[in-house]
């Protein structure tokens, strides 16, 4: 006996698989791969439900990217603009500083002038004008509302006054005649208080 007849027999003798264990071994296989399948295809389904989940993810981050991104121009902006004024608040400051320093040195100057005498008599004159037209005339004025009108008040320094307020647009012929007929009230007050009062006594 040669040896491939060895070998054939040893074949038969140890090597005997049935029809019904070859459909088994098929059957276990196809569940196998089929077990197979199916698991690659849940690992498929599971990285399409991660990768979906991290596109939202990104997308999600991108969006707040942005919106920080605006919000950090936004902030950027009005940061400029503060920067801006906060120079040309130092230009002014600056400029602000030299002009006091140029009128501290024109003080400076001013004290180390001596008076002029012709000038000082000058004022002097002035004021006693003032003062004489002012006892004469009785005239107060309210310095406060000449700006808006020309007001004040007569007053013979005893117990008489009245108050007056004439309008700025008023002609200066007609001002002048209005202001003198209030001293010309005064004075006349004054010379006939008797007459006054006996009126304001038969009045009340």
């Amino acid at each position: 006996m040669n040896s491939i007849d060895d070998i054939m027999i040893f074949k038969e003798k140890h090597i005997k698989i049935s029809d019904s264990e070859i459909k088994d071994l098929l059957q276990n296989q196809m569940k196998l791969i089929d077990h197979i399948k199916n698991k690659q295809n849940q690992d498929v389904s599971d990285d399409k439900v991660k990768i979906t989940d991290l596109t939202s993810k990104v997308n999600s981050s991108k969006e707040i990217l942005q919106s920080e991104k605006q919000t950090l121009e936004y902030k950027n902006n009005v940061l400029s603009k503060h920067l801006n004024h906060i120079t040309e608040l130092k230009g002014e400051k600056n400029k602000f500083l030299d002009e006091n320093q140029q009128l501290e040195l024109q003080r400076n100057k001013l004290k180390t002038c001596k008076r002029n005498l012709k000038d000082q008599a000058l004022l002097d004159q002035g004021r006693r004008k003032f003062a004489l037209y002012k006892e004469f005339t009785k005239i107060h004025w309210d310095y406060e509302k000449l700006e808006e009108s020309i007001a004040g008040n007569v007053s013979d320094k005893k117990k008489y006054i009245h108050h007056f307020s004439y309008s700025k647009e008023e002609n200066t012929k007609d001002l002048s005649n209005l202001l003198w007929q209030e001293i010309y009230q005064s004075v006349a007050y004054k010379d006939h208080k008797d007459t006054y009062d006996n009126e304001n006594v038969v009045q009340n």
